[in-house]
């Protein structure tokens, strides 16, 4: 969108959906001493609530409540306890208000609600919202704004490549490197035809430029390569096309609906190629829900484990079942280590009023969140605000002790396990 106001029926719409979605103020009671820590820190965001990306999005939600909680009870989040200015609250007692606005999973909508955060809430900080696609279409509005804005769960390299972005960084690594270690693992093994299936969907469609140029560089072959249109259901007619063309690795998907509607088609066929490999389904507990025991030796990538030895995982993957009688995935610490880097930077800058000094910050932090090691590329850089310092591990779905669980199969050096081939069906 190219305006920098909504009109009035657009204010009084979003201001409802803002209070129906009862994720408005999550600011702590207290006994406040000052009229600075009288006022809170807004931070806001537009987040897919419902709509297709919901199932997903729910959990980064998630993951920015818990934040909020801890910084407005303890003053820091888990990883975080050493730095400047300590006490409840995120700087000078201020506690925080986080305000999250359904988007509806629709990127004009997203817009629309970014505008109204900036110009009618007028928020201190922003966090992206779910999913490549909205993030590009609310990249104009936040530098206009000139808001510190961390991007939490936007993987696309379009987003930052070549645009010299100033106010916004990216958590995730770049969807590029998706289907971490894919090529070698099935070359070595001796498999040399693949099929690839993606969504018509900015992030797949980053993830796929990025593993075809790899399939090709390593000397396998691509026989077939097809987008998909967003609301497919019916995933047989392609997955049929890949087995006809006689792939050996059927890899693609984009989000973990995606990856249930492939390995249903695949089944229903009765065809179990070589290997099976997505951008995204390991990390979600869809998958193995929806496949039972089918679920084993499915391939997929991450770049979180609940084990990872990052400061403050623990601690945060314990307080995060507490709080919602559920383990987190990903995208959960996701959301809590995007708004890590909000909170160093605005600590280290010493005022959530100086906003260039904010940025500055955010920019040039190298350190580990609960999600990962966070670095982008710097401020004057082509891609700016890129992330460039995190990586990806491939996971295999493998039976142990009767139950399917994933394994980390590549980089080989810090393997759980060993790449168990060729795929089969557990269960006909």
């Amino acid at each position: 969108m190219s305006k920098s106001t909504i009109t009035r029926r657009e204010f009084l719409k979003y201001s409802t959906a803002g209070s129906l979605a009862g994720l408005g103020t999550l600011a702590a009671p207290g006994i406040l001493t000052s009229a600075s820590a009288a006022k809170p820190i807004r931070i806001g965001c537009p987040m897919p609530l419902t709509g297709r990306y919901s199932r997903e999005a729910l959990y980064c939600v998630e993951g920015y409540k818990l934040w909020a909680k801890h910084i407005n009870e303890k003053g820091y989040s888990y990883g975080n306890e050493k730095l400047p200015h300590s006490g409840p609250g995120l700087i000078d007692g201020r506690k925080v208000e986080l305000t999250v606005l359904d988007d509806t999973s629709d990127p004009t909508q997203g817009a629309r609600l970014m505008l109204h955060l900036i110009h009618n809430q007028k928020v201190d900080l922003l966090l992206g919202p779910y999913a490549s696609s909205i993030n590009l279409a609310v990249r104009p509005i936040i530098a206009a704004a000139k808001i510190p804005t961390v991007s939490a769960t936007a993987s696309s390299q379009k987003i930052w490549l070549g645009q010299k972005l100033n106010w916004q960084v990216q958590l995730m690594v770049p969807s590029r490197d998706r289907f971490a270690g894919m090529e070698v693992m099935c070359k070595n093994a001796g498999m040399k035809k693949v099929a690839l299936l993606h969504i018509d969907d900015a992030m797949p469609i980053a993830a796929a430029e990025g593993v075809r140029k790899r399939i090709k560089a390593a000397g396998l072959d691509l026989v077939l390569d097809e987008a998909y249109p967003i609301g497919i259901q019916d995933m047989v007619p392609l997955v049929r096309k890949a087995r006809d063309a006689g792939a050996e690795v059927l890899c693609g998907g984009g989000y973990s609906a995606d990856s249930i509607l492939i390995a249903k088609a695949a089944l229903s066929l009765k065809w179990a190629p070589k290997a099976i490999w997505y951008m995204s389904a390991l990390g979600h507990v869809d998958f193995n829900q929806a496949l039972g025991k089918n679920a084993a030796w499915h391939c997929s990538d991450t770049e979180w484990l609940p084990t990872a030895d990052w400061p403050g995982n623990k601690k945060f993957v314990d307080a995060f079942a507490k709080e919602y009688n559920k383990a987190p995935d990903w995208l959960a610490a996701a959301g809590y280590g995007g708004c890590q880097i909000l909170e160093e930077a605005v600590k280290r800058a010493g005022s959530v009023e100086n906003r260039s000094a904010i940025r500055d910050a955010m920019f040039s932090l190298d350190r580990a969140t609960v999600f990962g090691r966070f670095r982008v590329n710097p401020l004057g850089h082509p891609d700016s605000g890129l992330q460039v310092g995190g990586t990806r591990l491939a996971l295999q779905n493998q039976i142990k002790n009767g139950k399917v669980v994933p394994e980390v199969i590549y980089p080989s050096k810090i393997a759980s396990a060993k790449f168990v081939h060729p795929f089969k069906w557990e269960a006909m």
